[in-house]
């Protein structure tokens, strides 16, 4: 059950990350698109990269129609998948079963350090940059007369 939490967390951090990313964007995008051009482009860029990771998570969204399968098996899939093996088995735990979590525990793991090297390189990069922008919400004034 741990590893289901910390896939959780991992997901909902991606997330609200993306939800910040996507926010600055738009104000950014508001306050003046020329000026702050880079950073708009680095937010879309780093919400781009955070669908990919989740896409690692849940897997693609299939736009075919009609009954499709995915090629692709994520490691929510491979936990469920090696869950499902041996609760079913009546002998304990068999050269299967064993081969079934090892599995789903190393694609866990390597998605959980591709999650924490994105984290510690691009997002860091990322809020380091938004964090040194001086941003104003105020618009400049004008003094308004009829002379």
């Amino acid at each position: 059950e741990k590893i289901y939490q910390t896939l959780g967390d991992a997901s909902k951090q991606l997330i609200e990350s993306k939800g910040i990313a996507t926010k600055y964007k738009s104000e950014l995008k508001e306050l003046d698109e020329k000026v702050y051009k880079s950073q708009i482009e680095a937010s879309d860029s780093i919400a781009k990269s955070i669908d990919k990771l989740l896409d690692k998570y849940f897997g693609k969204i299939d736009k075919r129609q009609g009954i499709t399968r995915s090629p692709e098996v994520t490691p929510i899939q491979r936990l469920s998948m090696a869950r499902r093996y041996v609760n079913n088995s009546q002998s304990g735990l068999t050269s299967t079963e064993t081969t079934l979590i090892k599995q789903a525990k190393d694609a866990v793991n390597q998605l959980l350090n591709e999650t924490n090297l994105f984290f510690n390189n691009e997002w860091e990069t990322y809020k380091n940059d938004i964090k040194t922008l001086q941003i104003d919400p105020f618009k400049e004034i004008k003094n308004f007369g009829i002379d």
